[in-house]
C-alpha cells in the first residue's frame, strides 16, 4: 500500500506571502515514502460556479459552457486536515493512482 511521507499545498505559499485567504484552488503534491511524487489540483465547488459565472462574460470555454483542468478533484475546501483526509481515502479506495499523476522535482 502507498504511503504518505509529506503532503505539500501551493495555497500554503499563498497564505505566507498575501496573509489572507487564497483563492479556493490549491495544487496538491503528495510525496510518497518510496520518494515518488503526484500532483493533483483541488477547486472548491464554489470557485468553479464563480469561474463559471466569469467564463460567462470573458467568452472563456464557450462562455462558461465547459470547463476542465487537468487532474482536477472537486472538495468542500481547501483546509489541510480535510484534503489529508481525501488523499488518504483515495489511497485506500485504490484510486489516488488515477486521480494524481507522477511527477519529477
Amino acid at each position: 500500500m502507498l504511503q504518505i511521507d509529506k503532503i505539500y499545498l501551493s495555497v500554503d505559499s499563498r497564505r505566507k506571502i498575501f496573509k489572507e485567504e487564497p483563492e479556493c484552488i490549491t495544487d496538491v503534491v503528495v510525496e510518497l515514502r518510496s520518494g515518488e511524487r503526484f500532483l493533483a489540483s483541488f477547486f472548491c465547488y464554489a470557485k468553479i460556479w464563480e469561474m463559471k459565472k466569469e467564463f460567462e462574460k470573458s467568452g472563456k470555454f464557450l462562455a462558461g459552457t465547459y470547463f476542465w483542468a487537468k487532474d482536477m478533484v472537486l472538495v468542500d475546501n481547501i483546509e489541510r486536515g480535510t484534503i489529508k483526509k481525501i488523499v488518504e481515502h483515495l489511497i485506500e479506495e485504490g484510486d489516488f493512482l488515477d486521480v494524481f499523476r507522477r511527477i519529477s522535482m
